[in-house]
């Protein structure tokens, strides 16, 4: 989208910069479509970073008890 928007580079880059072109081709409902996507991304950065911690527990400690398993808990918790 940015690429094919036609907005001019800017100075700052990063988000305004991608607002700009998002406006340009889907006006107004480009800002809360952003920013939801935004949204989703991070929470699922969290989720996955998460899992990560959790396997390189069970790899470092495999023989312990049950560790707390941070996707367990989401898992249950839905």
């Amino acid at each position: 989208v940015i690429l094919t928007s036609g907005v001019p580079v800017q100075e700052g880059g990063g988000m305004a910069y991608a607002l700009a072109a998002y406006e340009a081709v889907l006006g107004k409902a480009a800002a809360p479509l952003l920013a939801v996507s935004v949204v989703i991304f991070a929470f699922a950065t969290v989720i996955c970073w998460a899992h990560y911690g959790a396997e390189s527990v069970r790899y470092l400690f495999p023989k312990k008890q049950k560790i707390f398993s941070p996707e367990q808990e989401f898992i249950t918790w839905i």
